[in-house]
């Protein structure tokens, strides 16, 4: 496909040029992209090396650690990058969902609460906080920060519509839900698991809907 013929591209670029920061980030991107994560971490680790200044291998090599469950590393990289850059929104969401993992909740939505001040990362950070919201029991919160994920995010997505049909769901709002997975289906239509809700949705009785 298309990415593994940027593989090889990059791979080929990174013989001629194998310091190059732009390469080594980009191939990174790719690996990781196509589930080659040792590879792609192997390439960010002498990003980091060569470029200890650059906070995004720091973060990217983070979320590599924080997928693979070890939080205590990822935090670790994680402050390294925001000590380069304070602003630095993915790095602060993926902070926040390293503090939720450790059971950090209020540390979590502090980091989220700095996250969406920045339009760059709001729409992310609105949606890791309705994410934690729902995880910690509380669906109104959820579907207040999926409405403010959807309002600050430059366009629509399917992702985005899913989210806040399934936060809507959650708080009680079936008509939300209906409206935004039908909105998600316009945009994806092949998506198998959004309309077997819609179609589970239409055969349930409202009222039973609603206290869902």
């Amino acid at each position: 496909g298309e990415r593994q013929r940027a593989i090889e591209l990059y791979d080929r670029a990174l013989v001629r040029a194998p310091d190059h920061p732009i390469v080594l980030n980009n191939l990174a991107s790719l690996y990781f992209a196509e589930g080659e994560i040792e590879k792609a971490r192997e390439l960010w680790q002498r990003l980091i090396e060569l470029k200890p200044e650059y906070p995004s291998p720091l973060n990217n090599l983070a979320g590599i650690e924080l997928l693979a469950g070890n939080l205590e590393p990822a935090e670790t990289l994680l402050r390294r990058a925001l000590a380069l850059d304070p602003n630095y929104g993915d790095a602060r969401i993926n902070l926040a969902i390293t503090q939720q993992s450790r059971g950090r909740v209020d540390l979590a939505r502090a980091e989220l609460d700095r996250a969406v001040r920045d339009p760059r990362s709001a729409s992310r950070a609105w949606f890791q906080r309705a994410r934690l919201e729902i995880a910690s029991g509380n669906p109104a919160g959820g579907f207040d920060a999926m409405k403010r994920s959807l309002a600050s995010a430059p366009r629509p997505t399917p992702e985005l519509l899913n989210g806040l049909g399934d936060a809507a769901w959650r708080a009680g709002d079936a008509l939300t839900a209906r409206d935004a997975w039908n909105r998600s289906l316009a945009l994806a239509p092949n998506q198998a698991e959004i309309s077997r809700r819609l179609a589970e949705q239409r055969e349930a009785p409202l009222s039973f809907r609603l206290k869902q």
